[in-house]
C-alpha cells in the first residue's frame, strides 16, 4: 500500500480512538495536508485543511468531520490500488468519474486522455471511466481509433465489444476489416463479436464462413467455432490423436515425443471436451515423467487446454514464465491481467505476452522500441502518428519507423 494511505488510515484510527474532542486527537491527520498536496493531490489536501479549519465545539461541525473522516478512509483504500507502473483498477471498476471538483478528484484529468491510458502516465481509475464514456458514445461516421484501442486493452475490450455489438447488422463492415487487423488481440475480439452477433441471429453463417481462413488459433474462439458447427479448416495428422497418445503410453513418453504431441495435436488438443480422459492421460503422463519439476510444468502450461488453465489458476503464485507459456499456447488474452498478478515490469513474460497485442501490457515494457511495439499493431500506428509531433526524439525516431513501415492500419 502507498504509504500515504498507510498513514492517513493511521490518522483516522488515532482520531475514533481518542475522540474527536480529545487535543491532538485531528493532529497526525492535519500533518498530511502537505505531504498530499505535494504528490499532487490538492483536492485531498483541501479536504484535510478543511478538517482542521471546523470548530469541534458544535455538534454539527462534529458530525461534518465524522462524515469526511469516512471518507478519507475510502480515498485511502483508492490511494492504495495505485501501483507502479500499471494503476489498477479496483475489483469492481468504477463505472462513473466524480463530477469536476469532486473531493474525491485525487488525480488530474490528462491532457491527452488516450495517450495517458496507453503509456500509464495516470492512474486506470482515471483514465478508465473517460475512455469508457468516449467509447460508448463512438459513432460510425467518426474515426474508429477508440474503438481499436478499446478492443485492444484487456480493461476496455467488454465496452468496446458491447458498442459495435449494438450496431447490430451496421457493425458488420467494421468488423470484416478489423479480422485482417494486424493485431492479434483485435481481430480475436472482432471474431468474438461476430460470432455473438451470429447467436442472436444478426448475422449469417454465410457471412461468417466466407472469412473462417482469416479465424486466429485461439483456443477460446476455436471452441467456440466448434460448437457452432463452424470451424476452420485446420491441418488434420494421419494419425488421429488417440492413436498417438495410446502408442506414447505404451512405448513411454520422452521429451521429443511431447514435442511431437505439441506440434502436431496443438488445434485437436484445444478442442478436446473439457472432461476429455485423453487431456487427463497427458497430464498424468507430464507429472509421471522423469524431468525436473520446472521442466515438468513447463510441458504442462504448453498444452493448449482449459483443464490445464483451470490447474494453473489453481496454483497460488505461480511462475510469470509459465503464464507466459500458457497464453502462448492458448492465445487466450482474457489470462493476461491475470499475469501482471506475478510479474514485474520488464519480465521476459510479460514481452512474451505482448505477443498478443493486448494494450494493458505497453506500460509494462521495460523500454520502447519499434520491435516491442510490432505485435501492437494499429495501436502502435497511432502511438507512432502522436509521437512524431512530440519532444522525445526517441519515440520520434520510433514512430518515423512505425509509420514507413506501415501496419495495414485500419483506423489509426
Amino acid at each position: 500500500m502507498h504509504p500515504i494511505a498507510q498513514e492517513l488510515r493511521s490518522a483516522i484510527r488515532h482520531a475514533l480512538a481518542l475522540g474527536l474532542d480529545t487535543p491532538g486527537a485531528l493532529e497526525p491527520l492535519i500533518q498530511l495536508a502537505e505531504p498530499a498536496r505535494a504528490l499532487g493531490w490538492e483536492a485531498l489536501a483541501e479536504r484535510i485543511e478543511a478538517v482542521r479549519d471546523t470548530n469541534l465545539a458544535h455538534e454539527d461541525e462534529q458530525a461534518f468531520v465524522m462524515n469526511e473522516l469516512v471518507r478519507l478512509w475510502e480515498v485511502s483504500r483508492q490511494i492504495g490500488l495505485r501501483t507502479m507502473p500499471l494503476h489498477r483498477l479496483p475489483e469492481t471498476s468504477v463505472s462513473h468519474r466524480p463530477s469536476p471538483g469532486a473531493w474525491l478528484n485525487l488525480d488530474p484529468v490528462p491532457e491527452e486522455l488516450w495517450l495517458a491510458f496507453l503509456e500509464g502516465h495516470a492512474p486506470l481509475i482515471v483514465t478508465v471511466p473517460l475512455v469508457r464514456h468516449q467509447i460508448e458514445r463512438w459513432e460510425p461516421d467518426e474515426p474508429l481509433d477508440p474503438i481499436l484501442i478499446g478492443l485492444s486493452h484487456s480493461i476496455t475490450t467488454q465496452a468496446a465489444g458491447e458498442r459495435l455489438q449494438a450496431l447490430g447488422i451496421s457493425a458488420l463492415p467494421f468488423l470484416t476489416r478489423m479480422l485482417g487487423a494486424r493485431n492479434m488481440m483485435i481481430r480475436i475480439r472482432a471474431w468474438e463479436i461476430l460470432l455473438r452477433l451470429h447467436e442472436e441471429g444478426i448475422v449469417p453463417s454465410r457471412r461468417i464462413e466466407s472469412h473462417l481462413k482469416k479465424c486466429p488459433p485461439s483456443m477460446p474462439l476455436l471452441r467456440w467455432l466448434k460448437v457452432l458447427g463452424m470451424s476452420p479448416s485446420l491441418p488434420t495428422p494421419e494419425v488421429p490423436l488417440e492413436t498417438f497418445i495410446s502408442a506414447r503410453c505404451a512405448e513411454g513418453w520422452s521429451r521429443s515425443s511431447f514435442r511431437e504431441l505439441l506440434r502436431l495435436y496443438r488445434f485437436d488438443l484445444m478442442q478436446l471436451p473439457e472432461d476429455s480422459p485423453l487431456i487427463e492421460e497427458v497430464v498424468t503422463q507430464i507429472h509421471h515423467t522423469g524431468h525436473a519439476l520446472e521442466r515438468r510444468m513447463e510441458l504442462l502450461a504448453r498444452l493448449p487446454h482449459p483443464r490445464v488453465t483451470q490447474l494453473l489458476r489453481s496454483i497460488p503464485d505461480l511462475d510469470p514464465h509459465l503464464w507466459a507459456l500458457h497464453i502462448e499456447a492458448t492465445m487466450d488474452y482474457r489470462l493476461i491481467p491475470r499475469l501482471l498478478k506475478y510479474a514485474a515490469p520488464g519480465d521476459d513474460a510479460i514481452r512474451r505476452a505482448a505477443e498478443l497485442g493486448d494494450s494493458l501490457l505497453l506500460p509494462f515494457l521495460r523500454a520502447v522500441d519499434e520491435r516491442a511495439l510490432q505485435p501492437f499493431g494499429e495501436v502502435a500506428r497511432y502511438l507512432a502518428a502522436r509521437w512524431r509531433h512530440g519532444s522525445d526524439p526517441i519515440k520520434q525516431k520510433i514512430a518515423r519507423q512505425i509509420l514507413k513501415g506501415g501496419s495495414g492500419n485500419e483506423g489509426a
